[in-house]
């Protein structure tokens, strides 16, 4: 029967219809050579994408992950079908990643002049670079593949240590895991809480997997063989069982709000052409010295200014430290980032860091913190040497190439205790945003999102920050330049928020910290225990009657 006289036909509308459309699909696709082939798995992975912020349609995923399988299925034995299926996972990740982080081009945009003539290579060599990780995924699942429940679970296991290596190898780029898609579900996104956004993206690709043995649902006679729903079956009830345990974190006992400590947020919507020119730095200062000093600084506390809100280095300039003691008062805190230079006894080069610091009353600079993660090409060119002679030069080179930071460190704020500083995308390492030693009450994440656009990058980086407030069971006070300034509460939950691309400030209370989660006590560990149990069970010597659990796929009559 083709799709088209299934279409046409009253048994579209019944079960059996439904699942036979699947049965249809899942015949075609395997089938599929040339440039349909490519065409179907880049499009596969595009639509993924929409899975994201801004979109959120999750659902996509369910349909978008089978019909990566169904290539699999088809790319045929041997090495041949090995570099097919690799090519097969790269089509789709070149998909997601050029539709998912379309945004990194604006980045470019922002000295049009100097940067703009890499725009092309960069909306290639960008997506492409990331898309080998899938590449690798499917070109070993196609080394091991088995046209029965096994590949399910082969397939997810290997998916998601992509997704992990992604976010380690050369400084990592953890950005927009399949888990991301769960933020718009408040109690799922629990979940990360006890299994980290790791386990969310396994669990995540492995329910969405489950659909594609649907393949073989419809047998001879048009029969439905019931065996082919218990994979989808189950994910549907796993996914359910998360969220209602998510519900129930969710109706527990909130922590009191940290008594006496009301937090200002200050945030601008400066383009980034305003903040590296020389000549509007005193106007930069000046501008966020005039926001926070509007009515009802007497009941602030604690002041809030973005990555990048002082343009110059401000432990060396008294007198801007003196202007920020008199506009404060003595009882009101500054937290800010600004550049720091540090001479060095290795060489006559100082160094320079992305740093932020608590300032007190008194214009004191009471603790620093200078970033350790810093972004490739942005804030310094990797292999300077050789990529120079090429004209590749780093986007933000105003003071030169920064230094790296020694790594998480936890400063203390008076009136509101100890608290995590994050730079910019730090945001987004999962697992690495608190220093282990010491563990804050909150954390303070300043950012320039004026690199990212108006369109999703933004929402994307701030819904890291809401995944890493529920993971740590911590709160978030977030400072944004041209983004979403917020203020998040230990389980992902948005307590005050500023539109994107305001300026103006934020005033709220500070919420307390949770104790610490499962996750924050053992970190990756359940990860790790769960994807070698996953690849044991796949390649386990299995009995005839555990490989006859589920039928292979096999055409719709």
């Amino acid at each position: 029967m083709s799709f088209r006289d299934w279409a046409f036909s009253r048994r579209r509308f019944t079960l059996a219809g439904r699942l036979e459309s699947v049965a249809v699909l899942a015949q075609a696709v395997p089938g599929l050579r040339g440039f349909k082939r490519a065409g179907v798995a880049l499009i596969a992975g595009a639509l993924s994408a929409t899975a994201m912020a801004p979109l959120y349609l999750v659902p996509i995923l369910f349909l978008s992950i089978p019909v990566l399988i169904w290539l699999i299925d088809g790319a045929g034995g041997g090495t041949r079908g090995i570099w097919r299926a690799a090519a097969s996972g790269w089509l789709f990740g070149f998909g997601f990643f050029l539709a998912g982080l379309h945004w990194v081009g604006n980045a470019f945009l922002v000295d049009a002049d100097t940067f703009g003539w890499m725009i092309p290579f960069v909306a290639v060599l960008f997506p492409g670079g990331l898309a080998l990780f899938p590449a690798l995924a499917c070109a070993i699942a196609r080394t091991f593949w088995r046209k029965d429940a096994s590949r399910v679970v082969l397939f997810a296991a290997l998916w998601s240590l992509s997704e992990w290596l992604r976010g380690h190898i050369l400084t990592g780029f953890p950005w927009n895991d399949l888990g991301h898609a769960w933020v718009s579900v408040a109690p799922i996104m629990q979940s990360v809480a006890w299994i980290g956004i790791s386990g969310l993206s396994l669990i995540t690709v492995l329910a969405a997997a489950a659909f594609a043995p649907l393949s073989g649902a419809v047998r001879r006679g048009r029969k439905i063989d019931r065996r082919a729903l218990i994979w989808p079956a189950a994910a549907l009830a796993g996914l359910a069982g998360l969220g209602l345990a998510g519900f129930v974190r969710l109706l527990t006992p909130d922590p009191m709000p940290v008594d006496g400590a009301r937090v200002r947020i200050v945030h601008a919507a400066l383009p980034q052409q305003t903040i590296d020119d020389p000549a509007m730095r005193e106007p930069i200062f000046t501008t966020y010295l005039a926001l926070t000093a509007r009515p009802g600084l007497e009941k602030v506390t604690h002041v809030i200014w973005p990555e990048a809100a002082v343009p110059f280095v401000l432990s060396r300039t008294p007198a801007a430290l003196d202007a920020i003691g008199a506009m404060l008062g003595p009882h009101t805190v500054l937290i800010t980032g600004a550049p720091r230079l540090q001479h060095s006894v290795e060489g006559p080069d100082p160094k320079v860091f992305n740093s932020a610091h608590v300032i007190d009353g008194e214009g004191h600079i009471l603790g620093t913190y200078d970033k350790s993660h810093l972004v490739p090409f942005g804030e310094y060119l990797p292999l300077r040497s050789i990529l120079s002679r090429l004209g590749l030069l780093q986007l933000a080179g105003n003071l030169g190439s920064f230094d790296e930071g020694p790594g998480p460190r936890t400063l203390w704020a008076p009136g509101a205790g100890p608290l995590g500083p994050l730079i910019c995308y730090e945001i987004i390492f999962s697992g690495s945003v608190i220093d282990p030693r010491a563990r804050p009450d909150w954390l303070v994440n300043m950012t320039d999102d004026s690199w990212f656009g108006s369109g999703a990058g933004p929402r994307q980086h701030f819904d890291q920050a809401r995944l890493r407030a529920v993971e740590e069971g911590l709160p978030v006070v977030r400072a944004a330049n041209r983004g979403i300034s917020a203020v998040i509460d230990p389980k992902g939950r948005v307590i005050a928020r500023a539109p994107l691309d305001d300026t103006g400030t934020l005033d709220s209370d500070l919420p307390g910290p949770l104790p610490p989660t499962f996750y924050a006590r053992w970190r990756e560990l359940p990860y790790a225990v769960a994807i070698i149990s996953m690849l044991l069970i796949c390649f386990w010597p299995r009995s005839k009657a555990a490989s006859k659990l589920l039928p292979p796929p096999s055409r719709a009559r």
